[in-house]
């Protein structure tokens, strides 16, 4: 993007004003105007869109990893307890066991007791594992009921993009979702583009979703709900 005269700015964005042809971004670093805007926050996606009158079905599926700097072991191999929602592999900078799948906001505090289970686990399946100097993290991913991400125009913003909600694959369906040309066509258009934002049934103008709301849903669309700590117990 650099080479053909873009700009890289990072910033807070505070908010998305549409206004006529054009769109203001407004960030903690002042207010900056565009011709066309795409909203890719990944889960802090809604909080930009509900002003915007889409109540998006997006939730933050936070996952958990803890990586040991001197493991004093080294595996040949992947390994994954599937029952328990567990992996653990070489990194570049230790050894990393990572899992567990906790339904929330992006914002909410870690709940770091599931990073110490994880820790407990991996004690459990590699006894000679050096514990000693583990560092803990935290992301959300951003997940529909459904696991299709949202991609395409803003529902009465024609200049306004949405792309978020890959959930797991967000590094996967990057580079497809780049390819704006295929996927942002008229709903007229001959191809067939399965997460088209029409298919989000929550719209406009609509109260906020509950989180019991969502579960429902998302348990009706195939997407299993985890309460806390239950998949890393």
């Amino acid at each position: 993007m650099r080479r053909q005269g873009g700009t890289i700015l990072t910033a807070e964005v505070k908010a998305i004003r549409p206004d006529g042809a054009s769109v203001h971004v407004d960030t903690n670093s002042g207010s900056h105007q565009a011709d066309v805007a795409v909203i890719a926050a990944g889960a802090w996606s809604l909080k930009l869109l509900q002003p915007l009158g889409l109540n998006l079905p997006l939730i933050a599926e936070r996952g958990y990893h803890m990586t040991f700097a001197n493991p004093g072991i080294t595996l040949k191999h992947v390994m994954s307890d599937i029952e328990r929602s567990f992996a653990v592999s070489n990194m570049e900078m230790g050894l990393r066991v990572a899992g567990t799948e906790e339904l929330g906001d992006a914002d909410d505090p870690p709940s770091w007791r599931r990073a110490e289970v994880l820790k407990r686990i991996a004690q459990e399946i590699l006894p000679n594992l050096n514990v000693n100097e583990g560092t803990r993290w935290m992301g959300p991913r951003p997940g529909t009921p459904d696991s299709l991400p949202a991609i395409g125009p803003l529902p009465g913003h024609p200049n306004i993009y949405v792309a978020c909600g890959h959930g797991h694959l967000g590094l996967t369906g990057a580079r497809t979702r780049a390819a704006l040309s295929q996927v942002w066509l008229p709903a007229s258009a001959s191809i067939s583009i399965s997460h088209r934002m029409r298919r989000i049934a929550l719209v406009r103008r609509q109260r906020p979703a509950t989180w019991p709301k969502f579960n429902e849903r998302a348990s009706a669309n195939g997407l299993h709900i985890r309460p806390r700590l239950a998949a890393a117990s």
